[in-house]
């Protein structure tokens, strides 16, 4: 089916065209992490790092407003990062996101990753020293939380306004730490931030089946919260199935920090052991060979984006668990609310 008809027969937004831009993009800047992480094995894959006038073109192709999220490894061991952020954010109203362990280098100047950023994600998977080391794989609980709180209290400005980011707990839930699901919302609330939860995908043997989750979950639901909390969605992303359709190949770009593009974090499979071999049939190009216009232009890309758009979708889109909110928070961007994938 032509591209043009499934973008018009799923009745997406002008904007959701072939031939403009995407409004989402993740950059992999670095392979560098501080953890171990047992749902994840970036610390093994080769080393390898963006460099500062690479990333600042893609930014600069992007369309103002666009959504660009700054992952790894962990962004904040790329030098580089405040610098882009703050060299961006003024003139193109790019929203800007950070996934980070919340373990920062020594001396990093968090109040400007602060005034620069629109959202920052921590990946905390234990609401104690002793679940969080089990996963994270490093001793460092109160290290991150203690560093959540500085990073809440200091005062930062936009444009002489205070000026205060969404912060948000992110949770990969695994049978190592289902059962402090309601101490980490808990732990959410008192911190003032987020809380979203997300099933383990990759290693199955850390996967909590349904009956291990009901209750965890169904306590979480029960509890009051006065922060936002993703819970009553658990259920249905533990389903896995084929999305009836995906909106995020038309809008959405992810570079890994080795130069290659993939529709999405999915099919790079940026969890679990570097498989480029295995999914090289959706590498789009790479940014150290081609202008990133090109390669979201080129024939090659096409092809691959019409594949992914409905079913029958490939065999890895059995394994998203992000499809369901992601198709949600498209259909809030005409209101101006940054989409962040």
């Amino acid at each position: 089916m032509k591209l043009r008809k499934v973008i018009k027969d799923l009745q997406f937004y002008p904007e959701c065209n072939i031939d403009n831009k995407p409004i989402s993009i993740q950059i992999n800047v670095t392979n560098k992490c501080f953890q171990r992480c047992v749902g994840c094995r970036k610390y093994e894959w080769k080393k390898a790092e963006l460099s500062k006038n690479t990333v600042k073109e893609i930014i600069e192709w992007l369309p103002h407003g666009s959504t660009v999220v700054f992952s790894g490894g962990d962004p904040t061991l790329w030098e580089p990062l405040i610098r882009v952020m703050a060299d961006n954010y003024a003139w193109s109203n790019h929203h800007f996101g950070v996934l980070t362990s919340g373990l920062w280098p020594k001396g990093f100047p968090y109040r400007y990753l602060k005034m620069a950023s629109s959202y920052i994600a921590f990946s905390i998977d234990g609401a104690s020293r002793e679940t969080y080391k089990k996963c994270r794989g490093v001793d460092t609980f109160h290290t991150v939380i203690e560093n959540i709180i500085k990073l809440s209290k200091v005062e930062a400005a936009r444009q002489g306004r205070l000026y205060t980011p969404r912060l948000r707990c992110n949770t990969t839930i695994s049978t190592l730490n289902i059962h402090e699901m309601p101490d980490i919302l808990k732990l959410c609330n008192d911190l003032g931030i987020e809380s979203h939860f997300f099933p383990i995908h990759t290693w199955d043997d850390l996967k909590a089946n349904h009956a291990d989750v009901l209750q965890p979950v169904i306590e979480t639901m029960k509890m009051e919260s006065k922060v936002y909390t993703n819970v009553s969605h658990f259920f249905s992303m533990m389903q896995r199935s084929k999305p009836s359709l995906c909106v995020i190949p038309a809008v959405h770009l992810v570079v890994d920090a080795n130069g290659d593009v993939f529709p999405c974090c999915r099919l790079l499979n940026d969890n679990g052991p570097d498989e480029r071999e295995k999914y090289k049939e959706y590498i789009l190009g790479n940014v150290h060979e081609n202008w990133i216009g090109d390669i979201w232009k080129s024939r090659r890309a096409r092809k691959i984006r019409e594949k992914l758009y409905r079913p029958p979708c490939i065999q890895p889109c059995n394994e998203c668990d992000r499809y369901q909110g992601v198709n949600q928070e498209w259909k809030t961007f005409k209101e101006d609310k940054p989409v962040f994938l």
